[in-house]
């Protein structure tokens, strides 16, 4: 593929992902989207993420975007409502311009 984009919530466990072996392979531009409301959990994959894009020189971009919402979606009973609110409007938006950004 020409890119990958990664979107890493709450849903996905960090002991699930690949480790630097794997990760080292991947030499297309990648976006990692790192979100939810335990973006703590992910500081040690984040870490290797790190090492492998400035010591290893992987195309990686990282962003870390705890979950937020406007207040109505912050009071609706559905518990997917804040994602929803970020993936329709802040990620989409972020991985558009990313993708238009390799272009250049």
């Amino acid at each position: 593929p020409a890119f990958l984009v990664c979107l890493l919530n709450d849903a996905v466990r960090p002991a699930d992902m690949p480790g630097p072996d794997r990760l080292r392979r991947l030499d297309m531009p990648v976006l990692w989207i790192v979100t939810g409301r335990e973006t703590r959990a992910w500081r040690p994959f984040i870490a290797t993420l790190e090492k492998l894009r400035d010591k290893g020189k992987r195309p990686f971009t990282i962003v870390l975007a705890p979950e937020s919402g406007s207040r109505e979606i912050a009071g609706a009973e559905a518990g997917v409502s804040a994602w929803m609110e970020q993936v329709a409007e802040d990620h989409a938006r972020l991985a558009a311009s990313w993708i238009n950004s390799l272009a250049r």
